[in-house]
């Protein structure tokens, strides 16, 4: 039965690293979109030159 609780340990671990890895990227991957809009420069740039 012991190895149930470091199974249980382990899969917790997992679980935190990748919450703490989502909260870590996500102000991130917001400021981008800010920033560009979702979109390559290029297209940015054509859209600004045909208005």
């Amino acid at each position: 039965m012991n190895w149930i609780k470091t199974l249980r340990h382990g899969f917790t671990a997992v679980l935190v690293a990748v919450a703490g890895a989502g909260v870590a990227i996500a102000p991130l991957e917001a400021e981008a979109k800010r920033l560009g809009g979702g979109r390559p420069a290029g297209m940015q740039q054509i859209g600004r030159a045909h208005v």
